[in-house]
This record gives C-alpha cells, structure tokens and sequence, in this order.
C-alpha cells in the first residue's frame, strides 16, 4: 500500500513516528513549508518535516494545493493508495481528496460531530465538557464531515490544561491512527454517518476570543484560561496595561461585589468579582515582563483594591 502522510505539529509526528514503528511504509510526506523565526529569523522546520528527514522520506511542502495546479498534478502523479492527514494546516481539494483508492483519513483531536474546525482541545476545556477524545474519520470536501471509523473517549477534570490535553490526544491519535490501519488492511473499518444536527464548530481562534468577561461565571473564566493558553492566551485590561492571565482557581462566591470588581485586600492575592463567584489570579504576565507567580508581582505592584475591570 502506497502510502502519504501530511501533518505539521508534534500531534502530527507523533502518529508518523507510529505509523512507521508499526511497520507501515510511508512513500512521501507533506508539510508546511519552513519558514523564519525569532530575532535572528532561523529558518525553522516542522516536526514531521524533522522526522521525514531522519527515516530519509521524501518531503514535499508546497505553499498550497487549493490554488496550484501543478501542485495537485505532481500529488497525482504519486498515485497513492492511502492519505493520512493531521494538522496539516493547509485545506485539501476534492482532486487530491478523492485521488487515493482508500481516500485521505484524517486524525481529529475530538468526538466528532463535536467540536469540527480548527481550534477542538480549545474549546472542550473552555466550554466545560467533561469528555473529549479522537476520531479518525474518512475525509470528504466539507470542514470534518466525513464518515467517522474509529473513536476514543478521554475525560476532562478540573486539572485539565490545553497542553495537558494535547499531549494526551497526541498519544491517542497515534495509537489509534495505527489501529485504523491495521483494520484497513483486514477490511474491517466500519464507516458510521456524522448526525448533522449534534455538529458544533470549533473556529480559528485569534487574540480577541483571549478576551475575559467578568460578567460571566468564575468556573467559566476558570476553564477559558485552561484551554486557551498558551493560544491564544486570555487576558483583561487593567488602567492601561494588558494583563495576561495564565493560571487561576474559582474561590468562594463573591457576595456584594460587582462582576470585575477587584478584590485585592493588603495587596496579598488578586481576586475578581465574578457572576455569583470570584476567580483568583495565581498566575499573571505584564506587559514586557516574564510570566510570574501573582504573590511574585504583588511584592512590587498594586492592583487597586474596588477598581472595576470593564
């Protein structure tokens, strides 16, 4: 079976590594294209790209395939039997979709129909679901609509953090990607429709959906902060500074208080007045300074105790 891989991240290149201890050949990768960094703008590559390189795999990394169809020609040309797919980072034309004899499986970061789109771990922290998993699905034209093969469930706990949750997806993925193979090579995968109607979006996420709102719960600013950080970080202005916000905990509730109401008495902790509660800063970063522990910040700034956050 002649097989292609695309991904980019460590969520990607650890089901490569996978693929290929399991036995699997892989004739090409794609991937995104290295581009410059930093201060001294090092050319930087990807994990899969690193790892293609290691097992001397070919490499492609076109700048798109939606738009170049020369690019898609020289795709044909491989004459692939299989395509797997995760977090590639550029969208898939129905040429390239539909060229292979088993198609393009994808590896999703949630149980699908839930949580479709871009930014999935995200949004199952922020939105407070207690469960989220992997899906491996049959790609088609639509944004993680395809037919769903195999799935795995993972719980979400009040100590679940983003990076906690993509590393843990990350491994599922790769276990599970490897599985799917195997049953592909039996004619064992199942195919089951996606309802439709369950279906929620996760979208691409940018700076301004960091933004918090005090006039909300302090559980949900609580699982907004696990989930958005380190991407797209979550954060409140405070006088003329932005302050980022990198870790808290929901305290007692917050009785007579007004929602974003700062509760800072003897400049010892930092609480906000939420709805029906109030959320503490443990962890915070000023402008133009490193991330620090907010009993760190408070031996040198005050956060005026009644200011209101708006």
């Amino acid at each position: 079976m002649k097989i292609c891989f695309m991904g980019t991240p460590t969520f990607a290149s650890a089901a490569l590594q996978s693929i290929l201890q399991a036995g699997y050949d892989v004739d090409c990768v794609y991937t995104r294209l290295p581009k410059p960094a930093g201060r001294g703008q090092k050319v930087i590559t990807s994990s899969v790209y690193d790892l293609a390189t290691e097992y001397g795999i070919e490499i492609q990394t076109p700048k798109s395939l939606r738009k170049s169809t020369e690019e898609q020609e020289k795709f044909l040309s491989y004459n692939f039997d299989l395509v797997i797919v995760a977090s590639y980072g550029l969208i898939l034309p129905s040429q390239v979709i539909n060229a292979p004899k088993y198609g393009c499986l994808n590896i999703h970061g949630s149980l699908l129909p839930r949580w479709r789109g871009a930014s999935p771990i995200q949004m199952a922290i922020a939105s407070g679901d207690t469960t989220t998993g992997i899906t491996i699905m049959q790609m088609d034209y639509g944004l993680d609509t395809g037919d769903m093969l195999l799935k795995r469930e993972v719980a979400i706990t009040q100590d679940t953090t983003f990076l906690s949750l993509y590393n843990e997806l990350t491994l599922l993925g790769a276990e599970l990607i490897v599985e799917a193979l195997n049953l592909l090579q039996q004619g064992k995968l199942v195919r089951q429709k996606q309802d439709d109607s369950l279906a929620t979006l996760a979208p691409i996420l940018t700076k301004e959906d960091g933004l918090l709102n005090f006039n909300t719960t302090a559980q949900e600013i609580n699982q907004k902060v696990r989930g958005f950080n380190p991407f797209p970080t979550t954060y409140f202005y405070y006088k003329d500074e932005v302050i980022k916000v990198l870790e808290t905990e929901v305290v007692a509730d917050a009785h007579g208080y007004t929602c974003g109401e700062i509760i800072n008495k003897n400049n010892k902790e930092l609480l906000i007045a939420c709805k029906n509660s109030a959320i503490k800063i443990n962890k915070l970063q000023r402008p133009s300074k490193k991330p620090l522990l907010t009993e760190e910040v408070l031996r040198g700034f005050n956060f005026e105790n009644g200011y209101i956050i708006i």
